[in-house]
């Protein structure tokens, strides 16, 4: 029996049998495993939060968050086995409204499947973006997030875009994309512009 465990950003877990219907989760839990056999598992961290910028005379630039990291494999598990699924948290929305200042945002967690002494899938959280108000300054986007095992497969989240700070205008770089089966995910989009604009 092959049962595929997936994991997504912002709380939902699969369980599906090889031939049967799929049991999604939203929320961290645990999940028995009903048979003795080989089990695919597999898990993606939450993206990070992109940086704030309050739009003001001077401007200033705010990057973009991280992706989250996938990372799947093939495990043979007992009948009884106890895996602990825990969710991974996107980073919090930072919001500045102060004239002439910015946020940080902050780091999306990691998504893990465990068992007791044995962690299977460990897919790290996107990083933060930041800020500047330094006229010409370019801020980096949050990094992408990394598997800390080796599994089957390991696909890092895409970091976020940077953003360069140009005068008097106030601009953002775009979130990185998650890991996925296929590859490391995207990254997001840079800004620099003498308008409001944002990378994609």
């Amino acid at each position: 029996m092959s049962i595929p465990i997936t994991l997504t950003p912002q709380g939902v877990a699969q369980i599906s049998a090889k031939k049967g219907n799929a049991l999604f989760f939203s929320v961290s839990t645990t999940y028995t495993i009903p048979a003795t056999g080989w089990y695919r598992l597999s898990a993606l961290g939450a993206g990070g939060s992109g940086g704030a910028i309050f739009t003001t005379t001077t401007g200033g630039a705010a990057s973009g968050g991280g992706g989250g990291a996938f990372g799947e494999s093939e495990v043979y598990l007992l009948a009884g086995t106890v895996l602990n699924i825990t969710i991974g948290t996107g980073g919090t929305a930072a919001s500045s409204s102060i004239s002439g200042s910015g946020v940080a945002g902050t780091s999306g967690t990691a998504s893990l499947i465990t068992a007791p002494g044995i962690t299977y899938i460990n897919a790290g959280g996107g990083g933060a973006g930041t800020f500047t108000v330094s006229n010409a300054a370019t801020v980096l986007g949050g990094v992408g997030g990394a598997c800390s095992l080796a599994n089957l497969i390991n696909a890092t989240g895409g970091a976020g875009g940077s953003a360069t700070h140009t005068t008097n205008a106030a601009n953002g770089g775009g979130g990185g994309g998650a890991g996925s089966p296929y590859g490391t995910g995207g990254a997001g989009g840079a800004s620099s512009t003498t308008v409001i604009g944002g990378g994609g």
